[in-house]
């Protein structure tokens, strides 16, 4: 490491809980993604507090990646009702707002990968964006297709299932 920096806290220019960090080296930035607040945390490579911005709609973002120069792509959930499409986002790094949001079309109820137990959620240990050398490949495990995303925007499947996973017994 070169340097720490700790800007843990509760002021507005700080973050509860860091679950995932983005350095940005061609702009000089780390972006914190502070979980618990739903906020993301922009930072100079110093350490100084640069911007702040919430999460887009009422979901989480479970995973974080650098698009470009000017947009990050992760992918949303929300756990709190079923949802009826996981979706990718295209935000931009200056303020946060959604440039593009990728849906996939399935047919049949949404298949979640949590466990509800009473009170209790358990998510397990299952990626939805998957970098490779020329983009990402995208996935929504109530859809019978993987997505290859490109780095020009470009979505074109890349594995079809078959049988439909919503014509198999059980789904």
């Amino acid at each position: 490491g070169i340097r720490v920096i700790n800007r843990k806290g509760q002021s507005g220019e700080e973050y509860s809980m860091a679950l995932y960090c983005l350095i940005d080296e061609a702009q000089a930035e780390l972006y914190v993604v502070d979980y618990p607040a739903r906020k993301i945390q922009v930072y100079d490579l110093e350490g100084n507090y640069k911007r702040g911005f919430k999460f887009a709609g009422e979901g989480y973002y479970d995973e974080f990646y650098n698009y470009d120069t000017e947009h990050i792509l992760c992918c949303t959930t929300d756990l709190n009702t079923v949802p009826n499409k996981s979706s990718h986002l295209v935000i931009s790094k200056q303020d946060g707002s959604v440039v593009r949001e990728i849906t996939f079309p399935y047919e049949g109820e949404a298949i979640e990968l949590v466990v509800r137990k009473g009170e209790m959620v358990l998510e397990g240990p299952f990626y939805q964006t998957v970098p490779v050398a020329d983009g990402w490949e995208l996935i929504q495990p109530s859809a019978d297709t993987i997505y290859h995303f490109e780095q020009d925007g470009q979505l074109t499947p890349s594995i079809v299932r078959t049988p439909p996973v919503h014509s198999m017994e059980p789904v």
